[in-house]
């Protein structure tokens, strides 16, 4: 490990930390390509390579909320492969089924485990203060994705301007194909999520949506509740698919790709499907790429490129163990994915 383990040695450390922290990171993120990003912040931000461990070794603990669900997946399998790239990282990697005592019993694993460092991919907010508490009283940094932890390192997309590009974008691909028409539009929300994700990204697609249709009637936007399960998804679409006329054009999305496609499913259903544009948010391969490819009616994704988020983490983290200066937030490129550019960004993708 990096350094011996004393409680004073590392509480020590996390207030060397916290005083280098950068305290003001502002300003919306343009979408862009994941090998497009940003001047890293930290060395290796997005690319890194050995030379970041600075020949030492770290043991870093990696709590994440399922080990199934697609995007969660992704970032296991994408965590497992850089780490294996760098060469100096141990990981430990726990799951807590977005269970928030659970997340908490990880917390208090990775203390005992005495892990240098620690990274949460916890989904439940009310489990951040009871982690970050456990955490910090053993002197043990940690960074955030998500779900913000007070006084920690966060990364992830923009997600109101992820939220915006993607109802602009498939605002704009209504337009282009019912040229003067006037669509009705669902938004398929998870505020449960709370204000750092799902709140913010589908306040943007509303708004990306008005920004192309800003006199949108009030009848004709329509929100649902998805509660992040697609069979409340299609129930809820199937129930306000009843406030559209029989021959109303349709653009959706929602809050995630298994959302938005369950939404979709349920224009199919009502024998809707003729009159519907969707666009995906999240892109995760392979179902969400595998949804635009295989529906015409898919205008798109907002592709996250969760597979590449550990090129963000790792780097960010072992930074804060080492002292370095560390942004308070680290945006995440995302971009709109599409039948036509897919293989840009995923060579080997059939579409």
């Amino acid at each position: 490990m990096v350094e011996t383990k004393s409680r004073r040695a590392r509480l020590a450390r996390v207030a060397s930390i916290a005083a280098s922290l950068t305290l003001v990171v502002t300003g919306v993120a343009s979408a862009q390509s994941p090998s497009a990003g940003a001047d890293p912040v930290v060395p290796g931000m997005g690319n890194p390579t050995p030379a970041i461990c600075e020949g030492n070794t770290y043991v870093l603990g990696y709590d994440v909320f399922s080990d199934t669900e697609n995007f969660a997946a992704a970032t296991i399998e994408g965590m497992n492969r850089v780490a294996a790239e760098l060469g100096c990282v141990e990981l430990v990697t726990l799951i807590d089924n977005a269970d928030p005592i659970q997340a908490v019993a990880n917390a208090q694993t990775f203390v005992q485990r005495e892990v240098d460092g620690a990274m949460l991919f916890n989904v439940i907010a009310a489990a951040g203060p009871g982690m970050a508490t456990e955490l910090n009283a053993a002197g043990i940094p940690l960074t955030s994705i998500v779900v913000k932890v007070e006084g920690a390192p966060f990364l992830g997309v923009d997600e109101y301007n992820a939220g915006f590009t993607g109802g602009e974008a498939l605002a704009q691909a209504f337009a282009a194909k019912y040229p003067g028409e006037v669509p009705y539009a669902i938004n398929g929300r998870f505020d449960a999520s709370g204000a750092d994700s799902g709140i913010p990204r589908m306040d943007g697609f509303r708004d990306g949506i008005k920004s192309m249709f800003p006199d949108l009637p009030a009848d004709n936007y329509l929100e649902i509740d998805t509660a992040a399960t697609p069979a409340t998804a299609s129930a809820n679409t199937l129930s306000v698919l009843n406030r559209i006329p029989a021959d109303g054009k349709i653009i959706l999305g929602g809050i995630n790709d298994e959302n938005t496609y369950a939404m979709f499913q349920a224009t199919r259903q009502a024998g809707r499907q003729d009159n519907v544009m969707v666009m995906g948010i999240g892109g995760v391969k392979p179902t969400g790429l595998e949804f635009v490819c295989q529906n015409p009616q898919y205008a798109g994704v907002v592709g996250f490129f969760p597979e590449n988020w550990p090129a963000y983490m790792l780097p960010t983290t072992i930074a804060l163990i080492q002292g370095k200066e560390v942004p308070a937030f680290t945006s995440i490129p995302t971009e709109i994915i599409t039948r036509e550019n897919i293989n840009e960004f995923y060579p080997d993708f059939a579409c």
